[in-house]
């Protein structure tokens, strides 16, 4: 059946060019003229619109910020012995209780910005509960985190050893569009010169980007502090330093077959609700919570 169908697919196709050929000359001419029309819109049209995208998404950003700072207004966390809570807003008014025992784990994020203030906001994930909920903004070697999360502990500061990580695990996701945009932006500086700096913006976003996936490939991992499972991952422009506050989750292992000649693993856990974290090649024999 496969035989048959793919010879009468070779026949209509004959029979589609056979009947094409003399309307061919007219329709070469008339794509030529479609393609004009195209790259005469886009000249006039493509640089404005992208400038006009890179301000909204400036103003969305401004947007962002300023209602994070509208939530993180008169804010206050308190601890009991059995829950954790904050109350805080300035237009609307708002109390969260969490539940201790139903904690999964605390995420410390760091930033260029946060390295800067010397303080990173820390949230926290209880079940299914998502997104993350923010805490509090914790200021370096201050002791106040410890005191409301009793045991919390994070990961050494110390570089992981990077022979034979996965250099694509952490590059290919920002150095593909990162290239990308360098190669348009070098035609466009022939071709339409007016969408040469908008490219150009977009380009240095992904180079930071690629940044950031060189930290994470010098830093990423997961220990086990003071009996206490943490980790640290890179998202974007963040790095996570998390510790896992419920009962050892559920662990996952994924290798290919380079990644198992080097005994380099993918590990990804799993907390209570779905919720889930990976860590990007990791050396089997720093595990010694998984039997390889």
């Amino acid at each position: 059946m496969l035989g048959a169908n793919g010879l009468s697919t070779l026949a209509l196709l004959a029979l589609a060019v056979k009947q094409s050929r003399p309307y061919a000359p007219d329709a070469q001419t008339a794509a030529f003229a479609h393609l004009n029309r195209i790259a005469a819109w886009a000249a006039r049209w493509l640089p404005m619109g992208t400038a006009w995208l890179l301000v909204l998404g400036g103003v969305l950003f401004c947007a962002s910020l300023v209602r994070s700072a509208a939530h993180a207004a008169h804010y206050t966390v308190w601890r009991t012995e059995s829950h954790l809570g904050s109350r805080g807003g300035f237009v609307h008014r708002y109390e969260m209780r969490l539940a201790l025992e139903h904690l999964s784990y605390a995420d410390l994020r760091r930033s260029p910005a946060t390295w800067a203030l010397g303080c990173c906001p820390v949230f926290v994930t209880a079940g299914s509960c998502q997104p993350e909920i923010p805490l509090l903004v914790w200021r370096e070697d201050g002791p106040f985190l410890q005191e409301l999360l009793p045991g919390f502990a994070l990961p050494p500061k110390a570089p992981v050893d990077t022979a034979g990580r996965s250099i694509p695990a952490f590059f290919l996701p920002a150095g593909i569009p990162c290239g990308l945009c360098l190669l348009l932006t070098a035609v466009s500086r022939y071709t339409l010169p007016a969408l040469t700096v908008p490219l150009l913006v977009v380009a240095a976003v992904f180079a930071a980007l690629l940044a950031g996936a060189a930290v994470g490939y010098r830093r990423e991992g997961i220990w086990l502090q003071n009996g206490r499972l943490t980790l640290r991952r890179q998202r974007g422009f963040h790095l996570h330093d998390i510790c896992v506050l419920c009962p050892v989750p559920a662990l996952t292992a994924l290798q290919s077959p380079w990644a198992a000649a080097v005994h380099r693993t993918n590990l990804t856990l799993t907390f209570p609700g779905g919720v889930k974290c990976r860590v990007r090649s990791v050396k089997c024999i720093e595990l010694p919570f998984v039997l390889f």
